[in-house]
């Protein structure tokens, strides 16, 4: 919720009822449900930094409490009204949809790459603080992997990057890369195997397709452990027991402490749940973290229910990768198939449209490079047949 301390008692209370309770802010409403919306967590937090104050305009205007609340990579907006008569929830909605649609196409999100640096934490921190408190109507982020996000204007962005690099006493043009940079798109199944550069010399590309916001997107066969990503999705089951299938093999490559700290996640939070997923360092595989994903278990009379959940799988584990760990690459096997019992070509049409639902809803993105792999040739061809006839069309 976006309140103002200064000013919380001028802004009218949600109106109350001991019989119903939103079960998100914990606190009690009337019996008209609230009108939501789901909105990009990052512009969520520009406009909390940035436009604070117009949100909170729009809630004393309308005489209604903006509610947001991230939920899995995206964040819910709610707008419920008060006791007064005049209370107008929904106009505050179309004020504030109005809000964020100038704001979200009027900013641009840029990266300056400092991990490759080795600056020290602390210097980077009193950076990032002295940059924020210069430039007020730019968000400066920093992501996990010690890299810093610029979220602003154009020209104010690239005035704050500068700023920023000669505080650090760096080259702005090394530092530097653009979210907002694409390129064409192209895409082709190759006449025969031949060795690329995906990360692995036994690695085959059988498709690549760049969209036009600069996203690679690739189809490969090859073994996933041995992929230089910073994260790889793994094929779990709801008690993280990697004993058999890919869950053993990255296991077995990550060495123990990839099962001990499954182990522990399991102890502390229960089994997980199907479409969901759990983080674990990467142990001694290339990659920084692996996220164990819960995929569907192939049933007859079930069949549909699966697609739908292996799409919610596919994206949950692309947004967990981008909007959490804030990496920028990321390969996934063809989850679902193998033990699991899905045919393959069901498993390449739910993975691609989990993609594109990926695609479609993450307007900033930090992943470039998304690869789907799988040591099964078939498995490779089917993913490379069906990605190859939708994706150019369709994707962003």
């Amino acid at each position: 919720m976006i309140l103002n301390t200064a000013v919380e008692k001028s802004i009218p209370q949600p109106s109350t009822s001991p019989h119903k309770q939103n079960r998100k802010t914990q606190t009690s409403h009337d019996d008209i449900d609230p009108s939501k919306m789901v909105i990009v967590p990052d512009i969520k937090s520009y406009l909390c930094q940035v436009n604070g104050s117009e949100v909170l305009d729009i809630m004393l205007k309308n005489k209604a409490v903006i509610v947001m609340t991230d939920v899995d990579g995206q964040t819910e907006v709610e707008f419920f009204g008060s006791h007064a008569a005049d209370s107008d929830p929904e106009n505050a909605k179309e004020e504030f949809t109005t809000l964020y649609l100038k704001t979200h196409h009027g900013i641009v999100c840029k990266l300056l790459e400092l991990q490759s640096r080795h600056i020290p934490p602390d210097e980077v921190t009193k950076a990032v603080a002295k940059i924020t408190k210069d430039f007020p109507r730019v968000m400066v982020k920093p992501s996990p992997n010690k890299d810093v996000l610029f979220y602003g204007s154009e020209k104010e962005v690239q005035e704050a990057k500068t700023a920023m690099c000669e505080h650090l006493g760096i080259s702005l043009t090394r530092g530097q890369r653009s979210l907002r940079k694409g390129a064409a798109g192209t895409t082709g199944l190759p006449d025969k195997f031949g060795q690329t550069g995906s990360g692995s010399s036994s690695t085959t590309e059988w498709l690549n397709y760049t969209t036009r916001k600069g996203i690679q997107i690739v189809v490969a066969q090859g073994d996933i452990t041995q992929q230089r990503v910073d994260v790889i999705a793994n094929s779990a089951n709801e008690s993280l027991s990697h004993g058999s299938g890919i869950a053993g093999a990255i296991s077995k490559a990550g060495g123990p402490s990839v099962q001990k700290e499954s182990n522990d996640h399991v102890k502390k939070y229960g089994p997980v749940r199907v479409t969901q997923s759990a983080v674990t360092s990467g142990g001694k595989l290339p990659c920084k973290h692996i996220i164990h994903a819960v995929g569907p278990k192939w049933e007859r009379g079930n069949e549909e229910k699966a697609k739908q959940q292996l799409q919610e799988t596919c994206y949950s584990i692309l947004t967990k990768a981008s909007a959490t760990l804030r990496v920028e690459s990321v390969a996934l096997p063809a989850i679902g198939s193998g033990i699991f019992g899905m045919p393959k070509d069901t498993c390449a049409e739910s993975l691609l449209s989990g993609l594109l639902q990926f695609l479609l809803r993450s307007s900033f993105c930090t992943v470039r490079r998304i690869v789907f792999i799988d040591i099964d040739q078939s498995m490779v061809k089917t993913l490379a047949d069906v990605f190859g006839k939708k994706l150019s069309p369709c994707a962003s």
